[in-house]
């Protein structure tokens, strides 16, 4: 069995089994209903660029052997994000001014978007691989692609 089918055979188990959670980003009853600051703030909290958040899903999966849960994924996220924001220029004014709770949210929805992204690539894979394309995963890619 070849690594790429492994992986969807551990996906397969992991929907079957924990499932993927579907967290919707409740911190107001709309997007569209949200400050000019509020949605700001998401777009600087979702735009933190950081190498290891880039290569999180494959480091997990070689140090875990095996591929991270939904929630693993999203706790090492979390840590990994706030040690970059807390350093960015704005942070410590964006505490003042916003609850942690929805700094926390920005974070959380983001990095489940990026884990089922990841969960979709390798199911992708498979799908192109099965109809014959040669397919290769590699962890620096997205860093290039963007």
């Amino acid at each position: 069995m070849t690594e790429l089918k492994k992986d969807v055979a551990k996906i397969m188990a992991i929907v079957k089994g924990e499932g993927v959670k579907e967290r919707v980003f409740s911190a107001k009853s709309s997007y569209y209903n949200w400050s000019k600051e509020e949605r700001e703030l998401k777009a600087k909290v979702e735009n933190i660029r950081e190498r290891k958040l880039m290569t999180l899903f494959f480091d997990l999966e070689e140090s875990l052997q095996r591929l991270p849960s939904q929630e693993e994924y999203v706790n090492e996220y979390m840590k990994i994000a706030f040690d970059k924001i807390e350093k960015e220029d704005w942070y410590t004014e964006i505490v003042k001014a916003f609850n942690q709770d929805f700094i926390e949210n920005c974070i959380v929805w983001r990095a489940d978007r990026a884990y089922k992204s990841s969960l979709i690539e390798v199911m992708t894979a498979m799908q192109l691989e099965s109809k014959g394309y040669t397919v290769f995963r590699e962890k620096y890619l997205d860093m290039v692609m963007g």
